[in-house]
């Protein structure tokens, strides 16, 4: 029997597909370093492989698209918080992006990881009231 953090795991892989215009073949190529969807799954490598999962989705979507994706279903950013935090922090390591566009990808995810993002980032706390 699969562990709830394998599930969402599982599901958030199918959601990836559905969601972005990413294909089974790359989700699976970028697991490949802990050996596929199954290695993950049979190490509870969770963790490193929503990391891996952002990193791709960082390099194949424009940051309108992550902007997009992070605003329109950040209910599912946020199905294991403690681990999908990582994919997040990965999608802010995009290369190719400005500080600015960096801080306003942060301000569109989930809330609950934006005062982490910032401080990993170098950005000043968000103000809250």
């Amino acid at each position: 029997m699969a562990t709830k953090e394998a599930e969402i795991f599982i599901r958030f892989t199918r959601q990836l597909k559905d969601l972005t215009r990413l294909e089974a073949r790359q989700i699976e190529e970028a697991l490949e370093v802990h050996e596929g969807l199954l290695g993950v799954l049979r190490g509870e490598w969770f963790i490193l492989g929503y990391e891996q999962l952002g990193w791709l989705v960082g390099r194949e979507l424009s940051v309108k698209e992550i902007a997009l994706f992070g605003t329109e279903h950040s209910s599912v950013l946020t199905q294991d918080e403690g681990a999908m935090y990582f994919f997040v922090q990965a999608l802010m390591e995009k290369r190719d992006i400005s500080n600015e566009e960096r801080l306003d990808l942060i301000y569109v995810m989930p809330k609950q990881y934006q005062k982490y993002l910032m401080k990993r980032f170098g950005f000043h706390p968000i103000p809250y009231s």
